[in-house]
């Protein structure tokens, strides 16, 4: 029955990541973070449920910025590393640098373009 559990944890998290529509999202991250109070730490890595609301919280605010990017989960899994360095070159300082707090990485070179 555990495996079932966590095989419909890690489904929830997975279809999560593939609708655009953030009210569903948040739906199915409720029952898949419901379905997780069921499981061990020692039976289902839920470092995985957290890095997944990570990303979709910064997938959804590149999609509801003042100045919208369209951007699926994928696109942003393979841009991660360099999302601030192009909202930078976009001139979108202010996302970059909310973004960059997020993560908890260093906005020096935000400022540096900036300046």
């Amino acid at each position: 029955m555990q495996e079932n559990l966590i095989s419909a944890i890690d489904q929830l998290l997975n279809v999560s990541t593939r609708i655009l529509d953030s009210d569903m999202q948040l739906f199915l991250l409720k029952a898949a973070k419901h379905g997780k109070t069921f499981t061990t730490p020692e039976s289902y890595n839920h470092e995985k449920f957290s890095e997944t609301c990570k990303t979709l919280r910064i997938v959804n605010s590149l999609r509801q910025n003042d100045n919208p990017r369209l951007i699926t989960f994928e696109e942003y899994r393979f841009i991660q590393g360099r999302i601030i360095d192009l909202l930078t070159r976009n001139h979108n300082f202010a996302m970059a640098d909310e973004i960059a707090k997020f993560l908890e990485v260093s906005n020096t070179r935000i400022y540096y373009k900036f300046i």
